[in-house]
């Protein structure tokens, strides 16, 4: 299955880590699609 978006970018962000925080600990991302569908991401880093 493939899936094809057209998404913007509303807002970027990284959430330290509370424990050490120089060290990011996820990435955080919401889009919006053409039909004004928010979708929000979070990649967790891993070391």
């Amino acid at each position: 299955m493939h899936w094809n978006l057209k998404v913007r970018i509303i807002r970027l962000w990284i959430v330290l880590d509370k424990f050490k925080p120089k060290i990011p600990y996820t990435l955080e991302i919401i889009l919006q699609d053409e039909k004004i569908i928010l979708i929000q991401i979070v990649f967790i880093y891993s070391i």
